[in-house]
């Protein structure tokens, strides 16, 4: 998702800074502990590794979201 979503930005000319999606990743893990329970983690985990976002899994992994 987060490969979609600097794609669509650097096409449209609105690339957010390292701070912006720092801030990003810190609410949406917020929100995958939200949800936890509500999702299989081994399935979510497999496709955000597919998607390339090792970095973002690892965070989650840190959270206790995954």
């Amino acid at each position: 998702m987060e490969k979609i979503l600097l794609k669509h930005l650097l096409k449209n000319g609105m690339l957010p800074t390292e701070d912006e999606l720092s801030q990003w990743r810190a609410g949406a893990i917020g929100a995958w502990l939200d949800a936890k329970g509500s999702f299989e983690p081994d399935v979510a985990r497999r496709v955000l590794l597919e998607q390339g976002m090792d970095g973002f899994v690892a965070q989650l992994e840190k959270a206790g979201a995954l």
